[in-house]
């Protein structure tokens, strides 16, 4: 496939398609509503379209014009509610779905559009040139009741237990210009992080 055709927007979702049906589903057969697919599909419809109330909006396109955006454009058969699809998202392993980001990067790359997040260094003992990769963390959950097996413990001074998620992202940046950047890659942090172990 040619650079350019690759990063089209049917290429990306089919690559997405591809990486989403090796996807193990660890529900019972007989009481699955929504396939990995589907739900895999809506939470990257999610992103793409930046419309929080997803399900909603599809409902009115399908009444409106009989068929919803993802049915056309990403191959959804079945859209499920916000609600199933964070509990249906919750059990899927990130390191199942990871593959995808540089798999991107090397289709950007190949594109000859990687160019754009080099930054030169031109003197000095590390001259030449370099992608600039910044790593952000960030905390997305927080409960002094809910918990699950992957979820960080702090324990506070007064003996309370502290829950969390956190995740730690790396994104190529160009050095200058706001812009240009690209994910690279997510990695949640678990007991098992050595990075968080103190």
């Amino acid at each position: 496939m040619r650079p350019l055709k690759s990063l089209t927007l049917e290429a990306i979702v089919d690559l997405l398609a591809t990486t989403f049906g090796t996807v193990d589903d660890p529900r019972a057969s007989d009481q699955l509503s929504y396939s990995f697919h589907d739900t895999l599909m809506s939470g990257f419809a999610v992103m793409f379209f930046q419309h929080p109330r997803l399900w909603q909006f599809q409902r009115a396109m399908e009444k409106k014009r009989r068929r919803c955006n993802l049915q056309t454009i990403f191959g959804v058969r079945a859209v499920p509610s916000d609600t199933q699809m964070r509990e249906i998202l919750d059990g899927v392993k990130p390191e199942a779905i990871r593959s995808v980001l540089p798999q991107l990067w090397e289709k950007v790359r190949r594109a000859g559009w990687g160019g754009r997040f080099t930054t030169t260094l031109p003197s000095g003992a590390y001259q030449g040139t370099y992608y600039t990769v910044a790593l952000d963390g960030s905390e997305y959950f927080r409960s002094t009741k809910i918990q699950c097996p992957h979820c960080l413990r702090q324990t506070d001074p007064q003996g309370r237990g502290h829950y969390s998620h956190k995740i730690v992202g790396a994104t190529v940046v160009r050095a200058g210009c706001t812009p240009w950047k690209y994910s690279l890659n997510t990695r949640l942090k678990t007991p098992k992080s050595s990075m968080l172990r103190r």
